[in-house]
């Protein structure tokens, strides 16, 4: 499957495909954009994402990711 790449502020052009997320429990949903990352092991998203339709982001399990922000560890949750 191929993607066309979409140009993002950076000036640079990066394989952006769209889509839409559905939170069953709330009935929210929105459209978003996800970034292809074929060498990744799992996929990310904003928590500001999940909050826009109604998933309680802290209520995942705290986890840490290296790679997301350059040279340093960031939190996440799993949910």
């Amino acid at each position: 499957m191929q993607w066309p790449y979409k140009g993002v502020k950076s000036g640079h052009e990066k394989p952006l495909v769209p889509m839409s997320l559905f939170n069953p429990v709330t009935g929210q949903s929105r459209r978003t954009f996800g970034l292809v990352d074929s060498g990744s092991d799992t996929c990310f998203f904003d928590a500001e994402i999940g909050r826009s339709i109604g998933i309680e982001i802290e209520k995942g399990k705290v986890s840490r990711v290296y790679g997301v922000v350059p040279d340093k560890f960031a939190t996440h949750y799993i949910l």
